[in-house]
């Protein structure tokens, strides 16, 4: 016996019915796969996002740090430029010491040096600085002949001053040391050249530029 509900057959019905409900069933777990779906796309965008923030500010520190070392680099650039701009106008203006043996032209170099830095009296430069410039092979020569090597640097400094005729004031303040000093150290030269006190030691000297020329 077929049960009718409504005029309708209540096997049909009930077979609608499951239907529906399975319809929506799915409607709701299509809609629920959907939400998931878009929520982990929406996660998936924001943890790009954060990921994409920190790089760019991972990448902003590190302009800026390349910025910093541009600047420091550029920096020392200039302290380079400026000290091979003085190093190319001291080497310009320092004449070319030609002795034939290296020390004797670092001596000619150090006592330039010094005349041109310590010694005031601009005149006494002009006058002195080109005359170091006579001072040649000979000149050591002799002196070492005369004082057999038994003689250091800086009284060959003096020699060099006594023979291009620097007065003793000018030569005290380019060594620094007092007036008296330069005297004593002009009477020990002479004693141990074998000179006599009548002896006129600048002129003595100043034969010695003239040999070998």
């Amino acid at each position: 016996m077929i049960l009718r509900v409504n005029g309708r057959c209540r096997h049909c019905t009930w077979g609608r019915l499951e239907m529906k409900k399975s319809w929506g069933s799915n409607r709701i777990i299509y809609q629920a796969e959907a939400l998931k779906k878009s929520a982990l796309e929406k996660c998936e965008l924001q943890l790009d996002n954060h990921f994409r923030k920190i790089e760019i500010a991972d990448l902003k520190d590190q302009i800026r740090l390349f910025k910093n070392e541009i600047s420091e680099l550029n920096i020392l650039i200039e302290k380079y430029e400026e000290m091979y701009r003085k190093y190319r106008e001291k080497d310009e203006s320092m004449p070319a010491f030609n002795t034939g043996n290296l020390s004797h032209e670092k001596i000619l170099h150090e006592l330039y040096e010094l005349i041109n830095k310590k010694l005031t009296d601009l005149s006494g430069q002009q006058l002195y600085l080109p005359k170091l410039k006579d001072i040649d092979a000979g000149f050591f020569r002799e002196m070492n002949d005369v004082y057999q090597d038994l003689i250091s640097t800086n009284y060959i400094k003096y020699c060099i001053c006594f023979a291009i005729g620097m007065e003793n004031s000018h030569i005290a303040e380019c060594f620094s040391v007092e007036i008296t000093s330069v005297y004593m150290i002009k009477y020990r030269l002479k004693l141990q050249a074998g000179l006599d006190k009548t002896t006129d030691f600048g002129l003595f000297l100043r034969k010695w530029i003239r040999v070998g020329k």
